[in-house]
């Protein structure tokens, strides 16, 4: 019961994540100033990682002080996350679409085609989450991100749905993201191994996983 009350607020907070704006609102020159540090961003890594872009330099390419850039951005991990806003809210608004399922999908196959969704995003965004956790100054803070929080909820109520017991869905919804390494990803694209085959291993990997742990 306690973990399903905890459950249902995290999902009230979330939707703030997909389609409305978060509280509270910000002023109009503060999003302003976020907006230009963002599309400078995007720029600079056009050409070089995020380890090789001197934060003075975004500064400057923004037009922006250093010291809205850091009030907006404290490290290199939060503006990476900033730049992920897009993909996720992609990810979060097809989940609630039901992910091009039919209404009648079983439980077990909306939870494969969830943790496909996962792997893809990962796989297409390594780069970036590989870099928020690099430059990650507070490992637990990103844990508490809202983003992670979705994705933690999303499996959760899923294995709840294909009769797991709730007290441990939760907890086993942890391990499964900690699956979902980019580092691990990347390698592996650079080994050869193509998109397709590495999502169809962690995808079976997973769900053999879920099968002998019910």
């Amino acid at each position: 019961m306690r973990t399903a009350v905890r459950i249902v607020k995290m999902r009230r907070s979330l939707l703030q994540i997909v389609d409305q704006p978060s509280e509270p609102l910000e002023r109009k020159d503060a999003q302003r100033n976020r907006e230009r540090i963002l599309a400078a961003a995007r720029k600079l890594l056009g050409d070089r990682p995020m380890a090789d872009i001197c934060m003075d330099a975004l500064a400057d390419e923004a037009g922006v002080g250093k010291g809205t850039l850091y009030r907006r951005f404290k490290d290199r991990s939060s503006l990476c996350m900033a730049l992920l806003e897009d993909s996720t809210r992609e990810l979060q608004d097809a989940t609630i679409k039901g992910l091009g399922l039919p209404r009648d999908t079983a439980p077990e196959e909306r939870l494969a085609a969830f943790i496909n969704a996962l792997v893809c995003f990962t796989m297409t965004n390594a780069a970036l989450l590989g870099e928020a956790r690099a430059w990650a100054t507070d490992r637990t803070a990103q844990l508490m991100h809202p983003a992670h929080s979705w994705i933690i909820y999303e499996i959760t109520r899923l294995l709840q749905l294909c009769g797991q017991p709730a007290k441990e869905s939760e907890l086993l919804s942890h391990w499964i993201f900690t699956t979902l390494d980019p580092h691990v990803f990347i390698w592996q694209l650079s080994q050869g191994f193509d998109r397709e085959q590495i999502g169809k291993s962690v995808q079976g990997f997973i769900m053999r996983g879920i099968r002998h742990s019910s």
